[in-house]
């Protein structure tokens, strides 16, 4: 139903947040694209 789906979007828009997160604290600012 439409509960699983919203369930499911937040969850890959939590780990989207994550990833990002330790994207950026884990590497050189060289390397890094601003986040908007």
């Amino acid at each position: 139903g439409h509960s699983d789906a919203n369930a499911l979007l937040e969850l890959l828009l939590t780990y989207k947040t994550l990833g990002d997160d330790a994207a950026a604290g884990n590497c050189s600012t060289s390397g890094c694209f601003p986040q908007s």
